[in-house]
């Protein structure tokens, strides 16, 4: 949902998802409110998502610069603000739950360098013996 700001520029909400099922249409909005959410850049995109359809009003990705050019906002904001938090006591739109996940690599880059270690412990050991001669 887009929402203007108080500076004339607009900012995409994703504000959670509706169930097909479920007859619904947002309201607008006016006064002052706050939003909790989060801020991302855009959604991520891989081979298997559709391409976003918007004569549909399928968007499978979310790309505020896609979505402005296609638009014709010039004032939409380069990201956009995913909520976690109901505006109101509505049971729909369902919003997002806040999850951090990092990515920990950890144990897979300390086996890799073990491993890579091991290797060159057994080439240098073969090296030497084939310098000696008693390979």
């Amino acid at each position: 949902v887009p929402l203007q700001l108080a500076n004339g520029s607009r900012i995409l909400i994703d504000r959670g998802w509706v169930p097909f099922t479920e007859p619904y249409s947002p309201g607008k909005l006016s006064g002052a409110f706050s939003i909790e959410g989060y801020i991302r850049l855009h959604s991520d995109r891989n081979f298997m998502t559709p391409q976003n359809r918007y004569e549909e009003k399928e968007i499978y990705a979310l790309y505020p610069g896609e979505i402005a050019s296609h638009f014709h906002m010039n004032t939409l904001l380069p990201f956009y603000i995913v909520q976690t938090e109901p505006l109101d006591k509505s049971p729909f739109p369902i919003p997002a739950t806040f999850s951090l996940s990092l990515r920990n690599f950890h144990l897979q880059y300390a086996i890799t360098w073990y491993v890579l270690a091991l290797l060159l412990g057994i080439v240098y050991i073969l090296y030497i013996r084939r310098q000696r001669g008693t390979f």
